[in-house]
């Protein structure tokens, strides 16, 4: 039979921004108690009482968090260079035999063009290409007969260059992902390889998109 103190930590570990806030101090206890005490009550047979439920959330152990900010400190101190790209615009079709070939066309319509910015992210079932808008006419004689799932016009990309312990570090792409969902950012695509991301955003996004990630420097020493 579960605990209080089990279900507790269970249901505020499935709430990432949650478990942070309370990592922080930033929580009224027995407010969020209150809160959650009905979703506590559906997985015990006993009454959970508030007193029970705020002080099995007050001897959870948060020291993971800590150690964690630690390395999150040394691995976004040490960023590289932020690269801006705009005038973009996204692509997706379903996956077919042909695909295959004319992303071989693309490529070689690319290799004339070394100004231009191209991602391809293969998935089970369809392909998405973000390029430059400078060659969306040629891109679009080469994909004609595909099926489109997909179009966005207006895009800009912001790509960030990682130092490579980033790969042992849990939690790196939710900081990223958290702040810029605060600033209310709508990310379209997401790019990774294994130390750079790129993010994909609405053109009138990229000046907070910018500013959201190299301020993040800042907010951790």
């Amino acid at each position: 039979m579960k605990t209080i103190p089990e279900v507790v930590e269970k249901i505020i570990l499935e709430k990432p921004f949650l478990h942070e806030a309370l990592a922080e101090g930033l929580v009224n206890v027995s407010a969020l108690a209150r809160k959650i005490q009905p979703e506590i009550q559906s997985y015990l047979s006993t009454p959970a009482g508030i007193p029970a439920i705020s002080m099995a959330i007050k001897r959870m152990d948060f020291t993971i968090n800590a150690k964690i900010s630690l390395k999150m400190a040394r691995v976004v101190g040490g960023m590289g260079d932020i690269i801006v790209r705009s005038d973009l615009c996204s692509f997706t079709y379903q996956n077919t035999s042909d695909l295959g070939k004319r992303r071989s066309e693309l490529m070689k319509l690319i290799r004339d063009h070394n100004d231009v910015f191209c991602t391809i992210s293969q998935g089970v079932f369809e392909t998405n290409f973000v390029i430059s808008e400078k060659i969306e006419s040629e891109f679009r004689d080469i994909f004609k007969g595909e099926q489109q799932l997909y179009i966005k016009e207006n895009l800009a990309s912001l790509t960030v260059k990682l130092p490579n312990e980033n790969t042992e570090l849990p939690g790196l792409y939710y900081f990223f992902f958290k702040n810029l969902t605060w600033k209310g950012i709508n990310i379209l695509e997401v790019i990774s390889t294994t130390n750079e991301f790129t993010v994909i955003v609405d053109t009138k996004d990229i000046d907070v998109t910018f500013s959201t990630i190299k301020g993040l420097k800042n907010t951790l020493f």
